[in-house]
């Protein structure tokens, strides 16, 4: 067989996939789990004896993520993505039913499923995924539902029915990047901007409906206007969030001397970002937003190559990642600097969660893969 055809040319592989983009995955994850180890050696988010609880679970999943990223990478190509949609849509669907019966409830919200008694996995971190993949084999095949305002409903009724499954399990953070990630890649797809419109303020109507019927959710908006107003109960996170931030200053009060870990819950989830202002200061918040930045644009780039050279759902699929990638970690950030009201949402690749982990390493795999893909149609051979 001729060694072009193989399905891993050796030569491109060694000298033309991407590995910036690759150091940049493991050293945003290493230094997540510096942080998460920072955090969780001490204080009241450490739930059994021992220190390393959480690094060595977090650890684990990072082996676990990088073999399926690699495998991922290796062995499937686009084409066979694209035929499996079917399949991963139902599966993705059938978990986030499954979990509202026996998910394990955390905090009020039903968002894990328990495995083996040993790990969780949440559902709805797949589904941010699988919508990607979903909507890009939809628009790549039926571009004509963007020219009439009624077909474009058919092509919203697996994410909004996955999003609804999602604000039903008590996770309305999810669903935002559900109906963001929906809406950015139909805006993509050339969605008109009056339809594009109408669709942003029913989700608005939706998103206003979904926190009136929630008492809790209304008490995050008022907490976001006045944490003050309750600063041992309801404001407690924001408040805490607001003084590691201030301890932390520019530079810093320097790696494992943070005090947020003795009074900021969910410091190694929802309000990683907070403890990492405290302890290596705005600069380290500022180079990650960069490396976030350059992750985006990295996946549009390489969506723009793929559009050039006519592999349309590969180019959704990169684009796709990208605003998930970058909205969640802008949203992320707004809510640990006070910004936008708490939502419970990670920092990608950085925060503490093997779900989140696992489907972030595997949407990394998939953008290198139609990288190399790029790459290899550009020298004028098969993919």
């Amino acid at each position: 067989m001729n060694r072009h055809n193989k399905l891993l040319d050796r030569k491109i592989l060694n000298e033309r996939y991407d590995k910036i983009l690759m150091w940049v995955l493991i050293l945003l994850i290493v230094f997540g789990l510096v942080m998460i180890y920072s955090a969780s050696v001490d204080g009241r988010i450490r739930k059994i004896d021992s220190e390393y609880y959480y690094i060595i679970r977090q650890g684990i999943f990072f082996f676990i993520s990088i073999i399926f990223g690699l495998v991922n990478f290796a062995t499937i190509s686009m084409r066979k993505l694209q035929r499996l949609i079917p399949l991963i849509v139902f599966v993705s669907l059938f978990l986030l039913i499954f979990v509202l019966f026996v998910g394990t409830e955390v905090n009020g919200a039903k968002r894990w499923i328990r495995i083996l008694g040993i790990f969780n996995i949440q559902p709805a971190e797949l589904f941010k995924f699988v919508v990607i993949l979903y909507l890009a084999s939809y628009l790549h095949r039926k571009f004509e539902v963007l020219t009439e305002f009624k077909k474009i409903w058919f092509v919203g009724i697996v994410p909004a029915f996955g999003a609804a499954l999602i604000l039903v399990s008590g996770d309305l953070g999810s669903a935002v990047i559900v109906f963001v990630i929906t809406l950015s890649m139909l805006f993509m797809a050339g969605l008109r901007l009056s339809w594009f419109l109408i669709i942003i303020v029913i989700g608005l109507i939706g998103a206003v409906f979904a926190i009136l019927i929630a008492p809790y959710r209304i008490e995050r908006i008022m907490t976001f206007l006045h944490p003050e107003a309750d600063p041992l109960g309801a404001g407690f996170q924001t408040i805490q969030s607001f003084v590691a931030n201030a301890n932390g200053g520019i530079w810093g009060v320097g790696l494992g001397n943070g005090m947020a870990r003795y009074g900021l819950p969910e410091l190694h989830t929802d309000f990683i970002a907070s403890f990492i202002v405290e302890e290596l200061g705005v600069v380290a918040l500022i180079i990650l937003c960069f490396t976030y930045i350059w992750i985006t644009i990295r996946a549009f780039s390489i969506g723009k190559k793929a559009s050039d050279l006519d592999l349309f759902y590969s180019s959704f699929v990169a684009k796709g990642i990208g605003v998930w990638i970058g909205i969640q970690a802008l949203l992320h950030i707004g809510i640990n600097t006070g910004t936008l009201p708490t939502k419970g949402l990670t920092l990608p690749f950085v925060s503490y969660g093997g779900s989140s982990l696992l489907v972030g390493v595997l949407a990394i795999s998939v953008l290198m893969r139609i990288d190399y893909e790029n790459r290899r149609k550009t020298l004028g051979f098969d993919i």
